[in-house]
């Protein structure tokens, strides 16, 4: 599990990012891109990535 720094800073990137976003683009696009960043920065994307790799490193470094 990602500790809860990580996941503030990856939160605080999803919204830098979701901001940026809704600046740039018309409130329908937004929606599909607000989706888009979600499911790739969150749990089923880079979230779940991260913890992979941490718990592999762990793993290692147990051996």
């Amino acid at each position: 599990m990602l500790s809860e720094a990580m996941q503030a800073r990856l939160s605080e990137s999803r919204n830098r990012i979701l901001s940026y976003g809704e600046l740039a683009l018309p409130p329908s696009q937004f929606k599909a891109f607000r989706k888009l960043v979600l499911d790739e920065l969150g749990r089923s994307g880079l979230e779940s990535d991260l913890e992979k790799i941490l718990a592999d490193l762990k793993q290692q470094q147990e051996r």
